[in-house]
C-alpha cells in the first residue's frame, strides 16, 4: 500500500493499458469455515456490516466451501 501511489503513476507514464488499481486486503492465514451455522451467522454479520452507513469496505479472512455457500443461498 505505501507503494501503490508511485506503481501507479509509473504504469501511467509508461503508458500501459489498465482497467483499474485499487488496493486489496488479502489475508495471510484463513480460517476454515465448515459447519452450517457458524457460516449462516458470519455471512449474516457481514451482510450487516457492509449495509451499515458508516462502513466503506468489508475484508474477511475465512473460507467456506463451495458446497456450503450454495446450501446457504
Amino acid at each position: 500500500p505505501e507503494d501503490f501511489n508511485q506503481v501507479v503513476e509509473n504504469i501511467e507514464k509508461a503508458e500501459l493499458p489498465h482497467l483499474e488499481a485499487s488496493v486489496s486486503m488479502v489475508p495471510k492465514n484463513t480460517v476454515d469455515v465448515t459447519e452450517e451455522k457458524t457460516a449462516r451467522s458470519l455471512m449474516k454479520l457481514l451482510e450487516n456490516l457492509d449495509d451499515h452507513d458508516d462502513v466503506q469496505k468489508v475484508h474477511a479472512n475465512f473460507d467456506i466451501p463451495d458446497e456450503l455457500m450454495e446450501e446457504l443461498s
